[in-house]
C-alpha cells in the first residue's frame, strides 16, 4: 500500500511545482494546489465556509446601487467583484511523507512543510470564446491582466477560502472603456483565475487555470416593491453582487 501511495504521491509532486510567476494566466494543469470552485455566502450571516456545500457557476455584478435613483452606470461609483475561492492543497503532512519514506533518495525536493502559502493571483479577464470556451488566457491577445495579492494559508491535504477581489473599478473602466453602454441586460465575461503559492521552505507552485463567467450589467437587480413592503437586504450578502435584495412585508 505504501508503495503504491508514494508512486503516487511523487506523480502529484512532479506535477505540482514550477517557476512563480506574475505574468498571464498560465496553461499548466498542477495537482499539487487546486482552486475548485465558487462558494456561495450563507445568509443571514453571509459566512463564507471551506466546507460549504453550496456553490456557484456564475456571478453577477450589478454597476447601479440596487436603492440609487439614477441608473447611469457608475453614477454612485463603480463596483467590485468579490470571488470566494476554494482552494485545496493535494500535499501531504511531513509526517506522512516521512512514513512513506519520501526523502532526497527518491525525490528531488524535499520540505520542512507541505502547507501553503498562498501569495497572490494571476487574473485574467476577457470576453467568451463562444469557439473555445476554456481557451487559455496566454491565447487571448485582447484579455486585461493582472495581479491580486493573497496571504491565505492551505494546511497539508485541506481546503481553504480567499475572498479576492477579482476585478475592481480602475480594471472595469480599463476592459470596457466606456460603460455607459452596459445596460439591464448586461454583457458577460470570463475571469481566468491561477492560484500562486510557496511552501514554508521557499518552494514555489500553481493552480490550475479556473474560469468563472461574470454579468456586468446595469440596474439589473433593482427591484420595486409593492405598497405594504420594503426592500430587504438580509439574503443578499453584497449590495452590488449576486443575489440581489426582495421585498418583505412592513413591520
Amino acid at each position: 500500500m505504501a508503495s503504491k501511495m508514494l508512486k503516487k504521491y511523487i506523480s502529484i509532486l512532479a506535477g505540482a511545482f514550477m517557476p512563480l510567476t506574475l505574468s498571464a494566466c498560465v496553461q499548466d494543469q498542477a495537482t499539487g494546489l487546486v482552486v475548485r470552485d465558487v462558494v456561495f455566502p450563507e445568509a443571514p450571516d453571509c459566512v463564507i465556509k471551506s466546507d460549504a456545500t453550496i456553490v456557484m457557476s456564475n456571478g453577477t455584478l450589478d454597476l447601479v446601487h440596487p436603492l440609487a435613483t439614477d441608473n447611469t452606470p457608475g453614477a454612485n461609483g463603480i463596483p467590485s467583484y468579490k470571488l470566494n475561492l476554494r482552494l485545496r492543497n493535494n500535499l501531504l503532512p511531513k509526517d506522512d511523507m516521512e512514513k512513506l519514506q519520501i526523502n532526497e533518495d527518491n525525490m528531488e525536493y524535499q520540505f520542512d512543510s507541505m502547507a501553503i502559502n498562498i501569495v497572490g493571483y494571476n487574473v485574467c479577464i476577457s470576453a467568451p470564446q463562444d469557439d473555445d470556451p476554456y481557451r487559455h488566457c496566454e491565447d487571448i491577445p485582447e484579455a486585461l491582466s493582472y495581479f491580486v495579492p493573497s496571504s491565505v494559508y492551505v494546511e497539508p491535504e485541506n481546503n481553504a477560502v480567499d475572498s479576492l477581489e477579482v476585478i475592481n473599478a480602475n480594471q472595469i473602466m480599463e476592459y470596457f472603456g466606456d460603460i455607459s453602454a452596459i445596460d439591464q441586460v448586461g454583457t458577460k465575461i470570463i475571469a481566468h483565475v491561477v492560484a500562486l503559492g510557496k511552501t514554508q521552505n521557499g518552494k514555489t507552485l500553481q493552480s490550475n487555470e479556473f474560469i468563472f463567467p461574470i454579468k456586468i450589467c446595469a440596474a439589473c437587480r433593482k427591484i420595486t416593491c409593492p405598497t405594504g413592503y420594503d426592500i430587504s437586504f438580509d439574503n443578499a450578502c453584497y449590495t452590488w453582487q449576486d443575489a440581489g435584495p426582495s421585498c418583505v412585508e412592513s413591520k
